[in-house]
């Protein structure tokens, strides 16, 4: 339970260099930024470049131009977006890149809460990272070129994607396709204290029902996570039915799904509740002890008041029931320190 106090105190001082270095959420900031789940990528490419290097093993050679793929990929899109797409290439494109489509863009913001959050929503087994830079250093540094959608409204024509607004996008060229960030434009963000800053940003209003508010999103995580979904749904039953044995196994698959060097906040998640309906069935079955030890983990994943209370409210009956007073403490201590 320490380490978690410890993490938490951690999150806070780094949170408080943020707003040192950027500025408080919501000004303006001469700044533009990038979150990346894994910090030891050497480049920062477009998702397309990524796709066009996994062709055939990277065997083919073909030199990336963002500029060449941007007239071909808007050039098949045509026919979507009204027809004649003269002078909408790059909203067209823009859209395209908010709803999942490999282009030659990459994702940059406006508000280093949002670069934050994508450091801290995948890849939790590894430091994260914010690279950062004004428009003239990223000119002039790395010879990127910088661009904005003209409007914040939708056409017809599904110019402008709606989560571009809550991202507050910017988009970014390089014409090979990929950057070299120096360390001196980037802040590391430890992956023990990525579910503290999640917490955070949820505290926030920063959810991910809100930097991803479309329905297009839900489909896709109900689409990708929907094995986890189903088993932790049939564990419920099981223990609604009082089978803790059947349950218990059930929620270990579950726990097995949902763990891997590629996966989302809504997985780990997932992880957090599977680990208490683990600690549900064990507590059903008497093992006091092992559901305690399931309990801490559920916490540790879950460190906001809107998914954290109810999981130290039981883990503190647990320790009572147990004969563990002081442990029973330290859980309902940490409701307190919840974001």
């Amino acid at each position: 339970m320490s380490n978690v106090r410890s993490e938490e105190e951690a999150a806070w001082k780094l949170i408080g260099e943020l707003c040192g270095h950027f500025g408080c959420p919501g000004k303006n900031s001469e700044f533009i930024f990038r979150g990346e789940p894994d910090a030891d990528n050497a480049n920062v490419s477009c998702s397309l470049l990524r796709k066009v290097n996994g062709v055939q093993g990277s065997k083919i050679s073909v030199r990336f131009s963002a500029k060449d793929m941007m007239r071909r990929l808007t050039a098949g899109a045509a026919p979507y977006v009204g027809g004649d797409i003269v002078g909408r290439e790059f909203e067209t494109l823009a859209a395209m890149q908010h709803y999942g489509a490999a282009t030659p863009l990459i994702d940059f913001s406006e508000d280093w809460r949002i670069a934050l959050y994508f450091a801290c929503e995948r890849d939790e087994g590894k430091d994260g990272r914010i690279i950062y830079f004004t428009e003239k250093r990223a000119k002039k540094r790395y010879d990127l070129k910088i661009e904005r959608p003209r409007t914040h409204h939708h056409d017809d024509a599904g110019r402008l994607a709606g989560r571009q607004i809550d991202q507050q996008s910017v988009l970014v060229w390089a014409e090979n396709g990929k950057f070299e960030p120096r360390g001196a434009d980037t802040v590391c963000i430890p992956k023990n204290l990525k579910p503290h800053m999640l917490a955070w940003l949820r505290s926030r209003g920063l959810r991910e029902d809100v930097i991803y508010n479309d329905l297009h999103h839900y489909i896709g995580q109900f689409n990708e996570n929907q094995n986890s979904s189903v088993a932790i749904l049939l564990a419920d039953a099981l223990l609604g039915q009082c089978d803790w044995h059947g349950a218990i196994g059930i929620l270990k698959d579950a726990l097995g799904i949902t763990r891997g060097s590629y996966k989302s906040i809504t997985l780990i998640e997932q992880r957090g509740k599977a680990y208490r309906m683990l600690a549900q069935a064990y507590k059903g079955l008497g093992t006091n002890d092992i559901a305690i030890k399931y309990y801490e983990q559920s916490a540790r994943l879950l460190q906001s008041k809107d998914n954290g209370i109810q999981v130290r409210l039981d883990a503190e009956d647990c320790a009572k029931a147990n004969g563990c007073p002081e442990q029973a403490a330290e859980f309902r201590a940490e409701i307190k320190h919840l974001w």
